[in-house]
């Protein structure tokens, strides 16, 4: 059983440089206890963070059900403590981005959300995934790498 904390702190910073990195696109990943997993999209700020709150979770959740009836069913108790934060691939960010304007007008997609996508910096850096164990903690740093090309 999960117990989501109330606000939900993630600091990306560069490990080359140790500085935070601003508009890294995101997804936290939610490990559902039956059938699909509950994806967040995200962006980090100018200071390398991005906070998502429980009732930010928890309406991400509700627009899946809407949408997708038959695909989604555990409530966020039910999700793993366990999740993952994706630091999104080009390739990624523009699929996202495509997925979030057809499904805007069924969900609480807002505009800045997907300008942040389509202004991430991204490409620059190398595309990873990071798991975490949620018990206990309200603040999780994730580092990641430039890329070589």
């Amino acid at each position: 059983m999960l117990s989501f904390p109330k606000e939900l702190q993630i600091k990306v910073f560069d490990k080359t440089s140790g500085k935070p990195v601003p508009n890294v696109a995101l997804k936290v990943i939610l490990f559902a206890e039956r059938k699909n997993n509950y994806t967040i999209p995200l962006v980090t700020d100018t200071s390398g963070k991005t906070r998502l709150s429980v009732e930010h979770v928890r309406q991400s959740i509700k627009d899946d059900w809407d949408l997708f009836p038959m695909d989604y069913s555990s409530r966020l108790e039910e999700c793993s403590a366990e999740m993952e934060i994706r630091v999104c691939s080009s390739e990624d960010v523009q699929r996202t981005i495509e997925a979030m304007k057809m499904f805007k007008s069924a969900s609480t997609i807002s505009d800045e959300l997907i300008e942040g996508f389509q202004n991430s910096v991204n490409a620059q850096y190398v595309a990873t995934n990071h798991r975490f164990n949620l018990e206990g903690t309200n603040f999780i740093e994730v580092g990641i790498l430039p890329s070589t090309h």
